[in-house]
């Protein structure tokens, strides 16, 4: 399960948000749609162009107009995305999950949810180095990482998904791919 409570409290949200939403928002352009998984503080919203159709999800309620989802439910719920909205092939431009996956249990299963709703992915994820020991790992699980995947692993999950990957980049202290 998720630790809903930990982002439940205010001072776990909005640290790197506006580093991390310059990073996705020139992706965006204007009458797109875009979810923003984990939104968070939605520093994205405030940079993407006015006219975007900006859906905001979170574990928690962030806004009037953000929808409740935790992506470590069961599959019937993550197949579905969230209750309320739409989620035909195709519905979204862009999703968008900035800081979200390391607190994911099943990444492959989140990323072919997302391709089947999706024509674009951005995705940010502080990968772990291939030869990391149990210290890097305890420290990971000490900032409530659920995972523990390398660069080259999480490209074979977005790969496998039926992602292809555009971009990668390094930025807001993380790795970003971009996926199409």
């Amino acid at each position: 399960a998720s630790d809903a409570a930990r982002w439940a409290d205010p001072a776990r949200i909005g640290e790197g948000a506006q580093a991390r939403a310059e990073i996705a928002a020139p992706y965006i352009k204007s009458g797109q749609m875009v979810l923003d998984m984990g939104c968070g503080a939605q520093a994205l919203r405030k940079l993407v162009p006015k006219d975007t159709k900006y859906i905001p999800a979170d574990i928690v309620p962030r806004s009037a107009d953000c929808y409740l989802t935790d992506l470590n439910q069961h599959f019937y719920y993550v197949d579905e995305l969230f209750p309320a909205a739409p989620t035909y092939e195709g519905r979204y431009d862009w999703v968008v999950l900035s800081e979200v996956c390391e607190f994911l249990h099943d990444l492959p299963r989140v990323f072919d949810r997302m391709k089947k709703s999706s024509k674009g992915l951005i995705v940010s994820y502080n990968t772990i180095a291939p030869d990391a020991d149990d210290a890097a790992k305890e420290k990971r699980r000490a900032a409530g990482y659920l995972n523990d995947v390398t660069a080259d692993r999480l490209e074979g999950f977005l790969t496998g998904a039926g992602w292809e990957i555009k971009e990668r980049k390094q930025g807001a202290g993380t790795h970003w791919w971009i996926c199409g």
